[in-house]
This record gives structure tokens, sequence and C-alpha cells, in this order.
């Protein structure tokens, strides 16, 4: 983790969530002045679960993976977050982190005071709204990835998981900065059946891999498991 040799500036970043344009200019200014940019390599740890956790989360660039784990061997990815995305995490409680999150590609992190970010939401009700807007979205993804790995099989799982991804994939080669135990965890399956049941989704015509990289080549087709479960 270090300081980035040239801090960005808020006031011209085109990577910060679309609901900071709300700020008025004093606002912004007030953000850019207070925020902490920080860049982490691959791999790097951002917050560990159970940690103490002050400032809010924008991901200005790279990828980071959210982790929730039972222990130190399990774990499953909830989700990952790129450019234009925050997290707020326990905002107005004892700020102790609900997850873990880990860096998959080299990212910039500005972090921003909670109490910071709270003064903006009561002086600013347009900001707040959109931020609501943007927090139900992000909550309604979230129980549809855990509706997936709770009540669908292996193959249903790791479809969703892929077409999860393949959004991704659209802004950033996303398969190759993952690895097998990755798309499993994300999966919540084990690493040998995340590799089974990938040989089968390529010999039925769905995906094709190169090394780590995938690419859907039959979107309708891994939608039809998706839907069977």
């Amino acid at each position: 983790m270090d300081n980035l040799a040239e801090p960005c500036d808020c006031r011209e970043c085109i990577n910060r969530c679309e609901f900071f344009n709300r700020l008025t200019p004093d606002e912004l200014e007030k953000l850019n002045s207070e925020k902490k940019a920080l860049q982490y390599n691959k791999g790097e740890l951002i917050v560990k679960k159970g940690g103490f956790s002050p400032y809010i989360l924008l991901v200005s660039s790279g990828y980071i993976k959210v982790m929730v784990e039972e222990d130190h061997e399990k774990c499953f990815i909830l989700e990952l977050l790129g450019p234009r995305n925050i997290v707020t995490g326990n905002l107005f409680e004892d700020r102790i982190s609900y997850f873990t999150m880990v860096a998959i590609t080299d990212v910039v992190i500005c972090n921003i005071e909670t109490q910071t970010f709270i003064q903006l939401l009561e002086s600013n009700g347009r900001f707040a709204t959109d931020l609501m807007r943007y927090s139900n979205e992000q909550g309604a993804n979230r129980f549809r990835r855990l509706h997936s790995i709770t009540l669908k099989h292996s193959r249903g799982k790791l479809a969703d998981v892929l077409l999860y991804l393949h959004k991704i994939n659209q802004d950033h080669d996303i398969f190759k900065s993952l690895s097998r135990q990755e798309l499993a965890d994300m999966a919540n399956i084990s690493m040998e059946n995340a590799i089974r049941t990938l040989k089968e989704f390529v010999e039925e015509g769905l995906i094709t891999i190169d090394k780590k990289d995938i690419k859907v080549i039959n979107m309708d087709g891994l939608k039809k498991v998706s839907q069977k479960g």
C-alpha cells in the first residue's frame, strides 16, 4: 500500500461515483481536500473482516473482491467492485467491517473519513437520495448472488458467476485476474467441481478457455443453465 506519487483530484476524476456529481463545488472541494488516495498491489489486503474501518472506500481504478470469511480456510466471494463503486461499510454503528476486501488487480482506493461523508449526506439531500438508490441496487445484486449460491446446483451457480463476470469483462480482462479457486469461491463450490463444470461448459459450446481467459460464446445457452438452476 502506497500513497499515489501524483494524487488524484476529485474535481476532475472520471471514475468517481455518479452521485458525487450532486455535490456543490464547495462540497466537492471539501471532499477533495480531505480524502486520501492509496494504491494497493494485486493480492494486498485492503480491509480485514472484524477490523476497525473508519473510512468510506471509493474504488478509483482496478478491482477488489469482497469476501465473507467463515474461517481461515473457507470464504465466499460476494462481489467484485471496480471503478465508480463505493463501500460504505457499517456507516452509523461501530464501524467494524463485515467483509474482507482484497485487491485482485492493482487498485487505487480513495479513503474518506466516515464523519466527513455523513456531513455531506446531512447537507445535501439529492446526494443522499442518489446514494440510497445506489445502495438499494447494490443490495439487490447481493441478494441475487446469495439466492444463486443458496438454491442452485453447481452448474447454475457457476453459470451465474460467468454471466456476472461477463458484464465486468466488457471493461477489463477480469477473467485473467482470477484464479480457478477464486471462481470456485464466487460460486461457493469446490475448485475441483468448478474445473469439472467449466470443462462441461466448453464441451457444450457455451464458453471457450485459453489458459486463464474465459469467453462466453453462447450467452443464451448459459442463461438457460442459470435458469434451470
